[in-house]
């Protein structure tokens, strides 16, 4: 899976692969608001998991190749994360 970076113009932020910002949006006026940096939730406690975003659980999922349903709830998500 393509890494996915933040951009950002004027109030309007979007998140897209990289390469679409290389290629696509970086000659519209579009800038990096931040870096992904790459974090592994497996090491974290349930309680740890519970204060991040589903968006960002489901990001880390995603990166692992792991599934799950898209309207998953932040238990069944860190269940999958926990390996429980």
């Amino acid at each position: 899976m393509a890494e996915k970076v933040l951009i950002k113009k004027g109030n309007k932020e979007i998140e897209v692969t990289e390469k679409a910002f290389r290629v696509v949006y970086s000659g519209q006026g579009y800038k990096l608001t931040e870096e992904k940096e790459d974090v592994d939730y497996f090491g974290l406690s349930r309680e740890q998991l519970e204060k991040i975003k589903n968006d960002d659980l489901k990001a880390f999922l995603n990166k692992e190749a792991i599934e799950f349903p898209s309207d998953g709830k932040k238990d069944e998500l860190i269940d999958l994360i926990l390996g429980e």
